[in-house]
């Protein structure tokens, strides 16, 4: 399954689509089992991108792990996201962080438990914040 990165709208793989697209829009689709780290900053290329991070999960399958690597302006590693689901729970931990991060379920509309973190409901889907940046972050489906 993709899910297009603007929209929310998810896709099959496998299939050809043809869609029309404007100045505005682009096609732009995130492969299922995916963290995406989108910065806080649109306004300038070159930022803290590990500051205020939010890592955007794409339908994390049971069983699948997925990762996520920051680096800093000048080449450097800056941290790592992990992400582990099995069954209805997914355990989600950052390597290195120093600095505020967020965790976006994409396309998720509830969840049962968070530890270590509150959760929110988003217009792309559920937003934690968790307590403690260096804690594991346990995630419970309805």
């Amino acid at each position: 399954t993709w899910t297009h990165l603007l929209t929310g709208r998810k896709a099959e793989g496998g299939h050809w689509y043809q869609e029309i697209y404007d100045y505005k829009s682009l096609p732009l689709f995130v492969r299922e089992n995916t963290i995406l780290p989108i910065g806080k900053d649109v306004s300038a290329p070159d930022y803290d991108y590990a500051d205020h991070v939010t890592f955007h999960i794409y339908e994390l399958k049971d069983g699948a792990n997925a990762s996520a690597t920051i680096y800093n302006t000048e080449g450097k590693r800056e941290l790592v996201a992990y992400a582990k689901r099995e069954g209805a729970s997914v355990k989600f931990y950052v390597e290195g962080a120093v600095k505020p991060w967020h965790i976006l379920l994409t396309n998720c509309h509830g969840v049962k438990l968070v530890e270590n973190g509150t959760w929110e409901k988003h217009p792309q889907g559920i937003l934690i914040s968790p307590q403690e940046i260096n804690e594991e972050v346990f995630i419970t489906f309805e």
